[in-house]
């Protein structure tokens, strides 16, 4: 696919890598997103279900990060010919 793009005269602006790990807690699916600049959590299901989820993993009280991972890279990422990257 890259080829195809670089092709077509496209080139990347931005590279992330990303090691995922995902779970099933109550009815809810949860995500372990391992990035090079942090580690974040995921909790999708129903509204109860992610409430259920969250006080079984006892995280009630955490922070929430709302920035996507695009916009972490280019804060926590360097730069290299021209491409933000966050590699492992």
């Amino acid at each position: 696919m890259a080829a195809i793009l670089e092709a077509l005269g496209y080139r990347p602006a931005l590279v992330y890598e990303k090691r995922r790990t995902t779970w099933r807690v109550a009815a809810a699916e949860v995500v372990f997103d391992e990035l090079p600049f942090g580690l974040f959590l995921e909790i999708e299901g129903e509204e109860s279900s992610i409430l259920e989820a969250e006080r079984l993993l006892g995280l009630e009280d955490a922070e929430a990060e709302h920035a996507p991972y695009p916009e972490l890279t280019l804060r926590h990422g360097t730069e290299k010919d021209g491409v933000v990257e966050a590699r492992f």
